[in-house]
């Protein structure tokens, strides 16, 4: 009988050395999918209150090892706990290393409207010496916003991000506000980043009336910043041909100002660049629209005056651009005033080339 009792005692010893201790087994990935939290309880690990058996510290270390299938086990497992993770995302937020942070901010923003009572904490974070970390947290704070304009500020902040990832996460954000976001476009214009400058410049694109115009008229007159004054006569050239306001373009690319003359010249051209068709009786119109209405146009705006009549290849007659393009009688008669100031000059290409243009306009007079 003692001899049974000793066999039976060193079989159980055996088999006590071949099971691992719950509280020295390794953290392993949830079988399922991420999202599918599992429903087991997790051994307690270390002292204090625990959330699903895990203590604050554990949590910390959790989201912040170097392990990165570890860490997002981790934040999936605390966010099954819904708002009882708040005050755990909170601390880390704080505490955290760059890695726990991170994943304690895409936490918060997964959280969704829950998750608001900490948006104090992100906006913090927008400081954080880490970029992802600071663009986790613009995706986080315009994820728990919306179109709250609220968010704005914190927005516009990190449009002047010194990272380029950062802001164009915060311009993306900032669209969804339409023009209301235009005053952080021109502070991003007034900033040194060239990134930031990009980015505003492209944002003031939300601008599409002719109200809207003429208040980035008025900036290309008082803001001191010439970036901003650039941009916003880009802006205007843009709106006011994507308008068909061919009389005052023509108008506003003889201003005295050579600055805003150029970005007004670029703006139309950019806009007519996707639907532009060639014209011969328009390539024509070139050396004589400048004179029509007594409006002397400069050399160097030939080229800006181009674009504008290239925008203009959709229309039937002379007419139809309301007086800007002249008849193709008055056409004619201009270009062989050209042919004569040519000729004097002896320059016999600019002779040929203008005979050329001659022979095309009497070929419609006909």
């Amino acid at each position: 009988m003692k001899i049974l009792l000793a066999v039976l005692a060193l079989l159980l010893s055996l088999a006590a050395c071949g099971s691992e201790s719950p509280t020295d087994a390794p953290f392993e990935a949830p079988s399922a999918a991420p999202a599918e939290m599992p429903s087991a309880e997790i051994p307690p690990v270390g002292d204090g209150p625990q959330t699903l058996g895990r203590t604050l510290a554990d949590w910390t270390a959790l989201f912040g090892a170097e392990d990165e299938e570890r860490a997002e086990t981790g934040r999936c497992l605390l966010l099954s706990t819904g708002t009882k993770a708040l005050p755990i995302l909170a601390v880390i937020l704080r505490d955290g290393n760059d890695q726990a942070r991170w994943h304690a901010v895409v936490a918060v923003r997964d959280l969704g409207a829950a998750a608001r009572t900490l948006l104090p904490d992100l906006r913090a974070r927008l400081a954080d010496e880490v970029w992802a970390v600071r663009a986790a947290a613009v995706d986080a704070i315009s994820a728990l916003s919306g179109d709250d304009v609220e968010a704005m500020p914190d927005l516009g902040k990190a449009l002047l991000d010194p990272h380029p990832d950062v802001a164009s996460r915060a311009a993306l954000a900032l669209e969804a506000h339409g023009a209301a976001a235009v005053p952080h476009y021109r502070e991003a214009l007034r900033c040194g980043r060239v990134h930031s400058q990009e980015l505003g410049e492209k944002g003031l694109q939300v601008l599409t009336t002719l109200e809207q115009a003429e208040r980035l008229r008025q900036w290309t007159l008082t803001d001191p910043s010439q970036r901003v004054r650039i941009a916003a006569a880009r802006q205007f050239g843009r709106i006011l041909m994507r308008l068909r306001m061919f009389d005052r373009l023509v108008v506003e690319l003889t201003e005295p100002r050579p600055e805003y003359r150029a970005a007004v010249a670029e703006g139309v051209e950019d806009e007519s660049r996707p639907w532009r068709r060639p014209s011969e009786r328009l390539r024509d119109a070139l050396d004589v629209v400048a004179r029509h209405r007594s409006r002397p146009i400069p050399a160097h705006l030939r080229e800006s005056l181009r674009a504008l009549l290239a925008g203009l290849t959709r229309l039937e007659t002379p007419g139809d651009a309301d007086g800007i393009i002249p008849t193709w009688e008055e056409l004619a008669s201009e270009i062989e005033g050209l042919i004569e100031e040519a000729r004097a000059r002896r320059d016999w290409d600019r002779v040929r080339e203008l005979e050329e243009r001659l022979a095309v306009c009497r070929k419609h007079m006909r």
